[in-house]
């Protein structure tokens, strides 16, 4: 329990890092698909992506992916579903 507490923790601050711009991130197009949105980009803690989105105010955290799962289908889908939403 003391190790899932501690990996939450490091989650919360890998979030936190990524509201205030200090948290290193990539963009999500270059690496995975140029089709993505521009502004949807991840950042990894641990086994863990965080996929985010950067609006002018604000950073929307998308998903929490585990590094086993197939990320470029995951982040397709949420790019879909938040095109479908904004839409």
């Amino acid at each position: 329990m003391l190790l899932a507490s501690a990996y939450e923790e490091d989650l919360i601050q890998r979030c936190s890092g990524m509201a205030a711009g200090t948290a290193p991130s990539q963009g999500c197009r270059p690496l995975i698909d140029p089709e993505l949105p521009e502004n949807l980009c991840f950042s990894r803690s641990g086994q863990h992506f965080i996929g985010f989105v950067e609006e002018d105010d604000r950073v929307v955290i998308v998903d929490f992916l585990h590094a086993r799962s197939d990320l470029p289908r995951k982040l397709a889908a949420l790019a879909d579903t938040r095109t479908r939403r904004g839409s």
